[in-house]
């Protein structure tokens, strides 16, 4: 089973401008198995919307917009557990972002593929061929 994990921006993406996604995301957010996001990126969403970094569309507040994503797609929100908290600290620390470090985590802890254009994503060996961009 093929299971991609979304990061952050390409949830936002996916759900409010999918444009802005490359046709290789775009294909395999239609051709994997299952499709994830990190709990953590909830937190991260959340936290830009009330500090005005990010405006969801049609005046959504946070929790509008997550519920219609849990009822209008086939998303899954995977936990933070102790073992990837646990990896998310041991990792290399190209990433100084404690939030990036949990989503590359989950990523790892799961066996996913990792869908993200992050530019320091592909500094883990650990994704090997698995970062999608």
């Amino acid at each position: 089973m093929k299971s991609l994990l979304l990061d952050t921006h390409i949830l936002l993406w996916h759900v409010n401008e999918p444009d802005l996604l490359s046709d290789k995301i775009k294909q395999a957010v239609d051709t994997y198995d299952k499709v994830y996001v990190s709990a953590i990126s909830c937190f991260e969403i959340n936290w830009l919307v009330r500090h005005n970094r990010v405006v969801l569309p049609n005046g959504l507040n946070y929790t509008a917009w997550i519920t219609r994503i849990q009822e209008l797609t086939d998303i899954e929100f995977l936990n933070i557990t102790p073992e990837i908290a646990s990896l998310s600290v041991e990792l290399f620390e190209h990433h100084k972002d404690p939030w990036d470090r949990l989503v590359i985590a989950t990523a790892l802890i799961h066996d996913c593929h990792l869908a993200s254009v992050d530019t320091k994503f592909p500094l883990y060996q650990e994704l090997n061929n698995k970062l999608i961009n």
